[in-house]
Parts: structure tokens; C-alpha cells; sequence
């Protein structure tokens, strides 16, 4: 026998543990659930002949595992939707935000690796929050295109 060994103590084994270990994936379902609301909210707004990835696959984000890869996909597909419908109107708007989704998406994925995700988290953040604002700032020129009926429906 072994006695040098001791099992796992799992009387020790507390609910404050639970609460500590379960405080950051809590933290980050949140800023991921509000991430998604914004994304949704934003290409919502858009024709749907622009849209190209349908809103609500934004909540997609939530779903372990396929949240980190629907991070690229939403940095890469909502501004392109936005690109869409500005040059169809005639109005040019840059990236549209691409380049923050990408470093947004790029910061995720690193906070899974061990020793850089300790401090990845942080540009993450902070990219996740640059992004959010620009593509609200998009929406908010596609509804005020859309109330001046001079520019509405955008000319094909």
C-alpha cells in the first residue's frame, strides 16, 4: 500500500472553492454574453441582402469550445457586412473594424495558452471593447442613413 500518498481530501473541498474557481468562467460568460447582445444588435440593423452571417449566430460565442473559433468568424464577417452596405451606398468606411475583431479574436485564443493567457486577457479586453465601440458607431451611421430618406434605400 501506498502511505506516503494521501487521496484528495474532498471534505475540504468547500463551496468557496466552487465559488473561486467558478468567479472567472463566470466573468467571462458575461463579457462574452455582452459581446454577443452588441454583435447581434449591430448586424441586426443591417439589409439582410448585407448581412453576411445571419445575427443570431452571434450567441454562438457562448458555447465552449466553439466561442474562440466564432470569434474569428464574427471579426472577419460583421465588418465585412458593414463594408458591404457602405459601398453600395456609395460611402467608404475603411476596415470596418476588421483589424480590432481580428487582434480581439487573436487576444482570446491566446488566453488558452498556458503562462501568456495569464496576461492576455487584458488586451483581449481591450480589443473586445474597441471593437464593440466601432461596430456601434457603424450601426448608428446605419440608422441615421436610414431616417434621411435621401440616402434610403442605399443605390444598387
Amino acid at each position: 500500500m501506498n502511505a506516503g500518498i494521501t487521496p484528495f481530501p474532498l471534505a475540504e473541498f468547500s463551496a468557496a472553492h466552487l465559488v473561486l474557481l467558478g468567479f472567472p468562467f463566470a466573468i467571462v460568460f458575461a463579457v462574452q454574453a455582452v459581446a454577443a447582445f452588441f454583435i447581434y444588435r449591430a448586424q441586426d440593423e443591417l439589409p439582410a441582402e448585407h448581412q453576411k452571417i445571419a445575427p443570431g449566430l452571434a450567441f454562438l460565442l457562448l458555447v465552449p469550445g466553439v466561442g474562440f473559433a466564432m470569434g474569428f468568424v464574427l471579426a472577419v464577417l460583421v465588418p465585412n457586412s458593414f463594408l458591404s452596405f457602405f459601398q453600395s451606398a456609395g460611402v467608404g468606411r475603411g476596415g470596418c473594424g476588421k483589424g480590432l475583431g481580428l487582434a480581439w479574436a487573436g487576444c482570446a485564443a491566446a488566453c488558452c495558452m498556458p503562462c501568456l493567457g495569464c496576461v492576455a486577457w487584458i488586451p483581449a479586453l481591450v480589443f473586445l471593447i474597441l471593437f464593440l465601440v466601432k461596430i456601434s458607431a457603424l450601426r448608428e451611421e446605419v440608422i441615421a442613413m436610414r431616417n434621411d430618406s435621401g440616402n434610403w434605400p442605399p443605390a444598387p
